[in-house]
């Protein structure tokens, strides 16, 4: 989203421009989607093969939304809808999967209620650290920059400062009240009956 960007793994340098407004968000969507232009390759190339229409935009960023339904499978305490999203967009909170990556370990440190420290390594890992900061409930450490004493430094910060812990708490009260799984099935069963009805 132009009004709520992310940080892109490849250009984290780009994050600082967030603050300027959608306008300028925008102009960063436009690259994200001028550098992902050539991994879609392989999707055209496949469609082309089936006989299938070609696609009009970019399947990682335009063309990936169901007509039918748009599940964002995470809390709306790490991002909230946006103006240009999908219509039929429905937020279903965390699915929680004990030993994934990326946002699941996201998902699992939100619900424990705990602060964190985090040290993003690639995908969508350095918005995922971005977001809990802005959330105040984690610090994080850039890669590059991992060491022995900056952990002892960070977690110091961290356990010491009661604002992490207050944060931590109340935001992980909300998460552990969502059920992200069954909000899935019920829009998915509300999509099927609604099927069904049209069909008879």
């Amino acid at each position: 989203s132009a009004y709520d960007p992310p940080v892109l793994a490849p250009f984290p340098f780009l994050a600082k421009l967030r603050g300027f407004g959608s306008s300028v968000n925008r102009g960063v969507v436009n690259f994200a989607k001028w550098v992902s232009q050539s991994w879609a390759e392989p999707v055209h190339q496949l469609r082309d093969e089936l006989g299938l229409p070609p696609l009009v935009g970019n399947p990682f960023i335009d063309d990936k939304f169901s007509p039918y339904l748009v599940l964002a499978l995470f809390s709306p305490v790490l991002a909230k809808p946006q103006p240009e999203w999908a219509a039929n967009t429905v937020m279903t909170g965390f699915t929680f999967y004990d030993g994934s990556q990326g946002i699941g370990t996201t998902a699992q440190a939100l619900r424990a209620g705990c602060p964190t420290l985090v040290m993003p390594y690639s995908h969508d890992q350095p918005d995922n650290a971005a977001r809990l900061e802005r959330l105040g409930t984690s610090r994080t450490i850039p890669r590059k920059n991992y060491s022995a004493s900056r952990v002892v430094k960070e977690l110091h910060e961290l356990l010491d400062n009661p604002r992490y812990t207050t944060n931590a708490a109340g935001i992980g009260r909300i998460v552990q009240a969502e059920n992200g799984v069954w909000g899935a099935c019920n829009e998915i069963e509300k999509q099927l009956k609604e099927a069904s009805v049209r069909r008879s």
